[in-house]
């Protein structure tokens, strides 16, 4: 294939290959040790504790004994990179200082098309910035210089439905190509006639790991209105998967190596403050929570995670949906620590940079995060050890480091007083029970029936749809079920790919089509607040036929009847208004 491309470009693959060496290309992703003639280091395509993966400087190429990885330069950068090899030749090109404009070309093809007409509507979005000055004063007031917005060619998309279609076909593109590349969609109304997807909207490209254009993020313009998303990112094409795809990859990576972690934040506007005060390890995933894909991408710079969220309710949850997989990749988690409820780190950067860099440096372990948070919400020890039971247990589960697991479990046992092999038989529980994280198959089974399924349902099949398509405030419903069920952004995170399908099934069938669905959803709430305060009362009673009499006993007694009384009058509260 490389002899092919190199015929067709004029050899420069030959003369990169000459200006770069094996070693120190793979030596600036991994760290070598020499082995005679050769190098070893750990391999970075799969997971090993001994080195099997070698460099062989002499022939120009490397070979995994474990996994059987191999090749040249090209090849290493295509894997580490997650580029094709087109991709592979602008990362190599650009580091060996080879110019690719004087090669000779032959026709692009597809995928080059692509990235041609996402190059072109890129130029046409800075362009419309230049010439919008209420754009560039909102992107100034969130603290954003001019020339950041330059280095990361941030556009703005105008709020008319065919003007980046009619640029893109006056440059030759088609329909076709437009349509592929995420940038146009088919009107439904008007069959054969087609329309921009973005309108009056902030434009923020997303990169590859080589630098190219592949998707789009819109942040709307003006007053929100209902219905309408604040971000909408480019549909999945042939070119961006958003499972895969994290922005600021492409300058971020050598600095996640360089200091050893990846600084992970949720939004664009996050990600531009942080590489413009100077956090340049910062990366964020586009549209969708951390996924397998990302971390194994991440894993290549760094096994290192500091999460910077929003601090507030909706970017703890996001954290919590994007640890679980990392530490059972062995990753090391930590959660900084932003103290201005409210504010995202773009906002807390623009007023202090000095505050936000005392934050990643007082950054803890998640699982740490995690038990001070449950002990904060518990209102008494029984609720506390339910919390810590259903929300920090199953993470410590996942801590690969048999060291590390045995400091969170004394931690456990101090915070809620209670003795620390009480702590590990619970987790022993959770083990032998199949209720980790992972998979997710066997977790809460005493309720995946319920109304909390069907809920589950509901949100897995809205979040599927585009935001404007969508019937219901989805980050509402898990707001709202999480305050009754604890365990529910758990459930979530754990559902397996087969048992996600079926919920989304289940969910389209019955609900699909009715135009009723918020008041589906008032009354599921109410049948799962409902079924949770009949499992809580039937604990309470249980609890109170081991209650001893007299002293202790007795002011345990009162304050289990105490409680028993106020969950049967609002279950029946809840009776009459599902009557009604």
């Amino acid at each position: 294939m490389y002899d092919i491309v190199a015929r067709i470009m004029g050899s420069p693959v030959e003369e990169i290959k000459a200006r770069l060496g094996v070693e120190e290309v793979v030596g600036s992703y991994l760290k070598l040790e020499r082995a005679g003639a050769n190098l070893k280091a750990k391999c970075p395509f799969h997971h090993e504790k001994t080195a099997s993966f070698f460099v062989s400087p002499a022939r120009g190429s490397f070979y995994c004994f474990g996994c059987g990885a191999k090749g040249d330069i090209f090849s290493f950068v295509e894997q580490m990179e997650g580029v094709d090899f087109k991709g592979a030749l602008r990362v190599l090109a650009e580091r060996a200082g080879v110019p690719l404009s004087h090669f000779r070309k032959e026709e692009s093809d597809s995928r080059d098309r692509l990235f041609a007409v996402l190059e072109e509507a890129t130029q046409f979005f800075e362009k419309e910035l230049g010439a919008r000055a209420d754009a560039r004063a909102y992107l100034a007031s969130r603290g954003l210089l001019p020339k950041t917005s330059g280095v990361w060619r941030v556009g703005f998309a105008p709020d008319e439905w065919r003007a980046l279609r009619a640029r893109l076909a006056a440059k030759g593109f088609s329909d076709t190509e437009m349509f592929r590349a995420g940038l146009i969609k088919q009107s439904v109304e008007k069959k054969g006639e087609s329309y921009d997807v973005f309108r009056n909207r902030i434009m923020f490209p997303i990169f590859d790991s080589a630098g190219r254009v592949i998707a789009f993020s819109g942040r709307i313009m003006g007053k929100e209105s209902e219905g309408v998303p604040k971000y909408l990112n480019t549909p999945e094409t042939e070119l961006w998967r958003k499972s895969s795809a994290l922005y600021g990859i492409n300058r971020a990576k050598h600095k996640i190596r360089g200091r050893g972690f990846a600084l992970l934040v949720e939004g664009q506007m996050d990600l531009l403050m942080c590489h413009q005060a100077g956090f340049e390890n910062a990366v964020a995933a586009s549209g969708t929570a951390l996924t397998p894909e990302h971390l194994d991408l991440l894993r290549r710079f760094s096994e290192n995670i500091l999460l910077a969220y929003d601090a507030d309710t909706a970017g703890e949850k996001a954290a919590l949906r994007a640890v679980s997989a990392a530490l059972q990749k062995g990753m090391a988690v930590k959660i900084a620590a932003l103290s201005d409820k409210g504010k995202d780190p773009a906002d807390i950067i623009a007023k202090s940079p000095a505050e936000f860099a005392d934050g990643l440096k007082n950054s803890t372990h998640f699982v740490k995060f995690l038990l001070e948070r449950a002990v904060a919400r518990g209102a008494t020890a029984r609720e506390r050890s339910r919390l810590v039971l259903a929300e920090v247990l199953p993470f410590v589960r996942d801590v690969k480091s048999a060291i590390e697991r045995a400091e969170f479990a004394k931690d456990i046992a101090a915070r809620l007083a209670v003795r620390e092999d009480a702590v590990w038989e619970d987790l022993k529980k959770i083990e032998s029970t199949g209720q980790q994280t992972e998979g997710g198959q066997k977790i809460m089974q005493k309720i995946k029936n319920s109304a909390f399924r069907v809920l589950a349902g509901i949100i897995l099949w809205q979040e599927k749809l585009e935001a404007g398509e969508r019937e219901v405030d989805t980050e509402k419903i898990k707001k709202d079920v999480g305050a009754v069920v604890a365990e529910f952004l758990l459930y979530l995170s754990a559902i397996s790919a087969d048992e996600r399908v079926q919920h989304i099934f289940e969910a389209e069938a019955r609900f699909g089509g009715g135009g009723a669905l918020p008041k589906e959803v008032s009354v599921l709430l109410l049948h799962l607040e409902k079924e949770e305060l009949e499992r809580k009362s039937v604990e309470i009673l249980n609890a109170l036929t081991v209650a001893g009499r007299g002293g202790e006993g007795e002011a345990q007694r009162k304050e289990l009847l105490t409680l028993l009384q106020s969950l049967r009058m609002r279950i029946e509260e809840i009776k009459r208004l599902l009557a009604e």
